[in-house]
């Protein structure tokens, strides 16, 4: 079910979606999430995306999004993505590296970040990812020119740890629509 999707202009040459966004949607995209937060502009379960035509986005983005979902719910939203994203158009994923995570973490920090922050019933993780398994699985829907990199971007104020996170455990993953 879908919210507000009345309110977005589909046909618009730079249309761009941030999945997940909560809180912190990007600047100049439209922000898709479960929950209603100040800046969403679409409410929506992300179990079914068909209200969102073909080819329509140019961009499509996603924050510490893609764990919250089960391996098979992960297939189904990248064959939606891929779906909605235009020929040539840009999927960015940013994602906990389950592979990067240090072992010398203190144990509240550590199960924040492997099972998530745990605080209503849609922030826990349900699947773990690393920079080889992103790539397989955004080859696997045919996004060419895959580049993982470190991702050092918006950092932001943890309550739950009580501190800044660097997200330096966390991967970005992106890859071109090669339909």
């Amino acid at each position: 079910m879908f919210k507000n999707i009345s309110n977005i202009d589909f046909d618009a040459e730079d249309l761009k979606f941030d999945f997940g966004c909560g809180q912190n949607k990007e600047k100049g995209f439209v922000g898709v999430d479960i929950q209603e937060h100040k800046g969403v502009d679409i409410i929506a379960d992300f179990k079914d995306f068909n209200e969102i035509p073909d080819n329509c986005a140019s961009v499509i983005s996603s924050c510490h999004f893609i764990e919250h979902f089960t391996i098979r719910e992960q297939h189904q939203i990248m064959t939606d993505w891929v779906r909605i994203l235009r020929p040539s158009g840009t999927l960015v994923c940013h994602f906990p590296d389950i592979g990067k995570v240090n072992p010398s973490l203190d144990a509240k920090w550590a199960l924040q970040y492997v099972y998530g922050a745990m605080k209503n019933k849609y922030d826990c993780h349900k699947s773990f990812n690393t920079s080889e398994s992103m790539a397989i699985l955004f080859d696997t829907f045919g996004l060419k020119n895959n580049k993982c990199e470190d991702y050092m971007g918006r950092l932001h104020f943890s309550k739950t740890i009580n501190r800044f996170e660097d997200r330096v455990w966390t991967t970005t993953i992106t890859g071109i629509n090669n339909v």
